[in-house]
């Protein structure tokens, strides 16, 4: 496909200068929303459809545009996937998302999106999923591109996945994992700054500042002092893990261990995230994580049949409690009553007949 098949719309890199994107990745529950917010301060323009907040789940909002999120739900059903599944999108999935004109639609609507503005960014965790795709788009749209991966303890994920969404540890680690290593993997050699989400919340200008040095970006001390006061909030962060943690649970794979560690290195600028060390314990990671698929796949199975039993049995209890409820139920009750003697009794006879 050509820029040429996008009906109207111009190439975002068509001027003197590339228009910039910094796109958000990580895992559910790690800090996204609290990275892409602050990126305000940075004078980076978010979505002109932002998702509204919830009080349960997220009170300072998700700030993620609802129209790219639809999105990249519906790439994910059209190809058997959803961003509950731990196995990684494979190049035959991606093949389909192409058969079946999404790179068009993706092209169109992310250039709607951006519009004229300088910089434009955007987060939805499943982009890490399907940031092999994004990345073409990315290209057709002529953006010049920046990734900030934001990372979070596994366990603080997992216990949020447990509260939220009633996940096992071993599963949300997986997740977690399925979602980390795609990041890594796809944005390596690009331009790209590793966010640990305790350090923003501890330290949030160090940590925009560093973004900042990353896209070439100043930040707006008013905005920041906005970003400071009225949005971050250690209140709502209701866990905090060291590392040695993830040694004493054992539903916690080793490799998790082993990536996070290398992470938090990288985030507090202690590794080179584009270093041979990285690369090459990145590669070790990824291989492992590929022979892992068979398995992957079976448990994603399995959570879907677990998931629609658990929806069959909910149905099931919505519809008894209807009919108890209902007037026939109380209406027919004294039939019922009377159904119950006739059966005992004719029980109690049938029992004096044998004795006979």
């Amino acid at each position: 496909m050509t820029n040429s098949g996008l009906r109207g719309f111009s190439a975002a890199g068509s001027g003197h200068d590339k228009q910039k994107i910094v796109v958000v990745l990580g895992m559910h529950r790690s800090g996204t929303s609290a990275v892409i917010r602050g990126l305000q301060a940075l004078g980076v323009k978010l979505g002109d459809r932002l998702m509204s907040t919830t009080e349960e789940d997220n009170p300072k909002g998700y700030w993620e545009d609802i129209d790219l999120t639809a999105l990249n739900i519906e790439m994910l059903g059209a190809i058997g996937s959803d961003h509950y599944h731990a196995a990684a999108i494979d190049l035959r999935e991606l093949e389909v998302l192409r058969e079946k004109g999404y790179c068009l639609r993706a092209t169109e609507l992310l250039l709607r999106k951006a519009g004229g503005a300088p910089v434009f960014g955007f987060k939805d965790p499943r982009t890490a999923k399907l940031l092999l795709f994004w990345k073409e788009v990315f290209s057709l749209c002529q953006f010049e591109v920046y990734y900030v991966i934001a990372v979070r303890h596994p366990l603080s994920v997992a216990r949020s996945l447990a509260k939220r969404d009633g996940l096992e540890t071993e599963q949300s680690c997986l997740l977690w994992l399925g979602y980390v290593l795609p990041s890594l993997t796809g944005s390596s050699g690009d331009k790209r700054v590793i966010v640990d989400y305790d350090r923003l919340l501890e330290d949030p200008e160090r940590e925009l500042l560093r973004i900042g040095k990353c896209a070439g970006l100043n930040i707006d001390p008013a905005k920041l002092r906005n970003y400071q006061s009225e949005f971050l909030d250690r209140g709502l962060r209701h866990t905090v893990y060291e590392l040695s943690d993830l040694s004493a649970e054992a539903g916690c794979p080793p490799i998790v261990r082993e990536v996070y560690a290398a992470l938090l290195e990288a985030a507090s600028d202690g590794k080179d995230p584009e270093g041979p060390e990285l690369r090459n314990e990145l590669a070790g990671w990824a291989a492992e994580f590929a022979r892992l698929k068979p398995l992957l796949r079976l448990v994603d199975r399995l959570f879907v049949q677990k998931s629609l039993a658990v929806q069959t049995a909910a149905d099931r209890d919505r519809q008894i409690t209807v009919l108890y409820g209902s007037n026939s139920w109380r209406l027919t009750k004294p039939l019922r009553s009377l159904s119950r003697l006739l059966a005992g009794a004719l029980k109690c006879a049938g029992k004096g007949g044998i004795n006979a």
